[in-house]
């Protein structure tokens, strides 16, 4: 008949049990499942602002988790490892739904859905695969732009697993290598609170001048602290002696790790009253022995097609999506020497052409003496002495020349790679794509003064794997003497 006219329905069929889940099945994915069905039951059973509620925690998680992608994984807390962060939310906003919606399996399933966000954040931060991803992704470190790169960033990865062109053994960015630094300061050695134990002394008492001392050791290594005294016979010339006979300063030689406001003493047998002289100028001089400093940067290199293509009024990095401040060069560990990367020419984008097309590059590596400093540095030809980079080896070309200029040879195993790095206390790139070059520089750096080492490099359109731009990260490190000298004046009269 018309359709309007329908049969007698049959009797329904008794409904089929519900399927097991055979044993094989992991307990992680049967949990998923569960969380699944279980937010979802959740969802059907909320009405009205219960239903609200549970859209607004949803909303509130994915909100927060996006936010944490633009921010490097940070949050609103720097102090508190994000993961952690959204587990807090987590459980906030599941006693917040079970309370309004009255149902404890949407409560449940909120709860799992943080736990694997949990997860997700973790594993991202966490271990050194996730962090090779953030930085492929550009979250956190170099290119944060704003949310459309927290979102083009992941699919980027995603599409080079499924091509075949991700590789997880280029696992080294600035931020991360800084990061493992957070806490060294104050490396080097300095001397406090100077001052003889008496404003004047007698031609028949001992001379005695103390203070307090600072050694601090770069990580994984010791520091040789020195101490000497000596009489300066001329406070106004340069070039004057400085008689060290029958001074003797306690201790005057310390090899720790850290060593903070230890106290010493310099002392000296009379001497006598001269009426012409009565200030008798004593100096003082500490010296780290074997300090180290280590200074890293981040280069971006673009498509010259791309780059002209851009209106040339426009900002190249902002153009790229690329955050200025994560291109910064940055140094660690002992201060007393300024050690400063860069590019020739300054260029905030190296351009990359085809092989027979790309221009040459130099990186160079400063090492100054800066005149807010009186020490004065002393560097050496040895091996552990010497200016060190480590740079990738794909970008390296051949030159000639000793005096600053680097020597560059690739580290072709893991074993070797992995020494270099445990000098620094840092943790090994999973790569044999690294070159260490060296450089001797001048042998004595006096305030003021400054060297420049330099390495030719290339880059080509080959480096950057059908991607419009990429970076690279450079680490240099720097072994060196530093003394810094301090004068005390002390008032002579005649004995009574």
């Amino acid at each position: 008949m018309a359709w309007p006219f329908k049969k007698k329905s049959a009797a329904p069929a008794p409904a089929a049990a519900p399927a097991q889940a055979p044993p094989e099945v992991g307990a992680l994915q049967r949990l998923g499942g569960g969380a699944k069905s279980t937010l979802f039951s959740g969802l059907s059973k909320a009405k009205g602002k219960s239903g609200w509620a549970l859209v607004i925690a949803i909303l509130v998680a994915v909100g927060y988790f996006l936010y944490g992608m633009a921010t490097g994984f940070v949050g609103f807390f720097s102090t508190v490892p994000f993961y952690f962060q959204i587990l807090i939310i987590g459980i906030i906003l599941t006693i917040l739904v079970g309370a309004a919606t009255k149902s404890g399996s949407a409560a449940v399933g909120i709860f799992f859905f943080f736990l694997i966000m949990t997860f997700a954040v973790w594993y991202l931060t966490a271990t050194p695969y996730g962090q090779h991803i953030m930085g492929k992704a550009e979250i956190g470190g170099v290119g944060v732009a704003g949310s459309l790169k927290t979102v083009t960033g992941p699919l980027n990865v995603v599409s080079q697993v499924f091509a075949g062109t991700y590789n997880p053994e280029n696992l080294w960015r600035s931020d991360t290598v800084e990061s493992q630094y957070e806490t060294v300061t104050d490396v080097g050695v300095t001397m406090l609170n100077v001052a003889p134990v008496r404003d004047t002394f007698y031609s028949d008492q001992d001379l005695v001048i103390q203070g307090r001392l600072n050694a601090v050791s770069f990580p994984g290594s010791t520091i040789n602290a020195t101490l000497d005294a000596c009489h300066l016979l001329d406070p106004l010339d340069p070039e004057s002696k400085c008689e060290s006979e029958n001074w003797t300063c306690t201790p005057n030689n310390l090899k720790v790790s850290v060593a903070r406001n230890r106290l010493f003493t310099c002392n000296h047998s009379s001497v006598p009253f001269f009426p012409e002289q009565p200030v008798y100028t004593v100096k003082l001089t500490a010296t780290a022995v074997g300090t180290q400093t280590v200074a890293g940067k981040q280069f971006v290199f673009a498509d010259v097609d791309a780059l002209l293509a851009l209106d040339p009024n426009a900002d190249q990095l902002d153009a790229l999506g690329i955050s200025r401040d994560s291109l910064n060069s940055w140094q660690k560990g002992d201060q007393s020497l300024n050690l400063g990367i860069g590019a020739s020419g300054d260029p905030e984008v190296l351009e990359a052409d085809t092989a027979d097309k790309a221009i040459d590059y130099y990186i160079g590596v400063n090492v100054e003496n800066p005149t807010s400093h009186t020490g004065v540095a002393k560097l050496y030809s040895m091996p552990d002495y010497e200016l060190v980079l480590y740079i990738p080896s794909d970008f390296v070309q051949a030159q000639s020349g000793k005096q600053g200029v680097f020597n560059c040879i690739p580290i072709v195993d893991n074993k070797t790679l992995k020494s270099e790095f445990d000098s620094m206390s840092l943790q090994a790139p999973q790569t044999t794509n690294i070159s260490k070059c060296t450089a001797t520089i001048q042998s004595k750096l006096a305030s003021g003064d400054r060297q420049t080492a330099l390495v030719k490099i290339k880059v080509t359109k080959e480096e950057l794997n059908n991607q419009t731009f990429s970076t690279f990260f450079v680490l240099a490190k720097l072994k060196y003497d530093y003394s810094n000298e301090q004068l005390v004046p002390l008032t002579i009269q005649a004995a009574p």
